[in-house]
């Protein structure tokens, strides 16, 4: 954060994971478009490919909870990948409402050339740190993630809790509480990649 050359005192913000991790991500973020440009696919594509890659045949469903887009914005994600060629949707043989996504050959070329690019999108960071400081991060990470998904279970249990109190529940508006598509996901709708 610097100010015509000099660095910016960021206060209380100093000690903000959010505000760190989110400058961060924007960061990343810009890299990783442009980085992706030359494929013309919408953000959440590579995220998208690289879970189909290592989940060939899961359902739509699947896929959009643990991206963490509603199926609506999933379906159209699919219909990019599947008209470039990259994916394809198949019927289930044995549910004929679900549909099995798996990558083309194209796709995974693609899918590894992306991935390439993304790690170059990240070199600083490794650069800086050690392979131990790295999985070290990653753990941390992990365990944040961890955290908040646990709070917000706890939370949405005590608005249950709470409503399941106060009897009759026709004709009532619901509490505020956290607003979830199914199980919150470690990939969110917002990241670029």
């Amino acid at each position: 954060m610097s100010d015509g050359g000099n660095q910016m005192n960021i206060g209380l913000l100093e000690t903000r994971l959010g505000f760190r991790m989110r400058v961060l991500q924007t960061l990343l973020g810009m890299r990783i478009v442009q980085a992706f440009a030359r494929y013309g696919l919408s953000p959440g594509a590579f995220t998208t490919m690289a879970l189909i890659s290592v989940n060939p045949g899961c359902s739509q469903i699947a896929l959009a909870r643990e991206v963490g887009l509603d199926k609506s914005a999933m379906v159209a994600l699919l219909d990019e990948l599947e008209k470039a060629g990259l994916a394809r949707r198949d019927r289930s043989s044995e549910d004929r409402r679900r549909n099995l996504i798996a990558l083309t050959a194209e796709g995974e070329r693609v899918l590894a050339e992306m991935h390439g690019l993304a790690l170059a999108t990240e070199r600083p960071i490794r650069d800086a740190l050690s392979g131990e400081e790295l999985k070290t991060l990653f753990a941390l990470t992990e365990r944040a993630y961890q955290a908040i998904v646990a709070d917000d279970m706890r939370m949405a249990r005590a608005v249950v809790d709470r409503d399941a109190g106060e009897g009759d529940m026709t004709n009532r508006v619901p509490a505020a509480g956290p607003r979830r598509r199914g199980r919150r996901s470690r990939l969110h709708a917002s990241a670029i990649s």
